[in-house]
């Protein structure tokens, strides 16, 4: 037992050493890690808001019935509608939506 003791007898300043290198070590990999976390955060806030732009933009683009709507016939006793008349708006407002009719005179309403 004396010999054992004998050959620790200089090495007191060993285990604060260690414990300073194990301390660091954890603080540098509790900074990568926090810095992942908040790249992969703030990466996903970025999609989040990438998809809500998208989503108003696609809303921007849809039009509701505004007013009454009114079918035309030919004349008063026919039973055959030849046009219907209705006002269009954006829903959200946006920009406005060309109703042109396109240049080979075919109008597809969906």
């Amino acid at each position: 037992m004396r010999g054992l003791r004998r050959g620790h007898r200089n090495q007191k300043g060993i285990t604060g050493l260690e414990t300073a290198i194990i301390l660091i070590a954890f603080v540098t990999v509790a900074a990568v890690f926090g810095y992942a976390v908040l790249s992969a955060g703030i990466f996903s806030a970025e999609k989040a808001k990438e998809t809500v732009y998208l989503g108003l933009q696609e809303a921007k683009s849809t039009m509701e019935i505004t007013g009454s709507v009114v079918a035309m016939a030919s004349d008063n006793t026919s039973d055959t509608v030849t046009s219907i008349k209705f006002t269009v708006r954006n829903c959200i407002g946006g920009d406005p939506i060309d109703l042109t009719t396109p240049p080979n005179n075919k109008c597809i309403l969906t």
